[in-house]
């Protein structure tokens, strides 16, 4: 029990400021259409580039974040880079473009959503899932 508590706080502990440190990555998993190899859509996968640890997959941090208010600054950077990215593909491939999916923590989607994250490009949508932790 100690351990995990230990383990908790030194992972809350670095989360803070990940976004602001560039540490937070997004990667994009594409969505391809059925019997097609045309990608209709991308899922946004958060990953954490921890400067000991390296590339931590979501199972690695999300958990403990959820367990703070750090899931809100894990989630306005998902989203954030996502509008980007969304913007880029539409200003570059038109309607060619894949939507792109975010999920969202649960505890993040009972909160007011900062102004930053309300302005949505034209195709941006929003679901609200369970949490995959992929």
């Amino acid at each position: 029990m100690h351990d995990a508590a230990v383990e908790r706080l030194d992972v809350q502990a670095n989360l803070r400021g990940a976004s602001e440190r560039n540490e937070l990555v997004v990667h994009y998993q594409p969505i391809y259409r059925t019997g097609s190899q045309r990608v209709i859509a991308v899922e946004a996968l958060v990953r954490w580039q921890h400067p000991v640890r390296g590339l931590l997959g979501p199972d690695a941090f999300v958990p403990h974040a959820e367990a703070s208010s750090l899931i809100d600054e894990v989630g306005d950077h998902v989203l954030s880079e996502s509008l980007r990215q969304v913007r880029r593909w539409e200003t570059e491939l038109g309607d060619e473009a894949p939507a792109v999916t975010v999920n969202l923590s649960p505890p993040s989607t009972t909160r007011p959503q900062p102004a930053r994250t309300r302005e949505r490009p034209p195709r941006a949508e929003r679901s609200e899932t369970r949490p995959s932790h992929s």
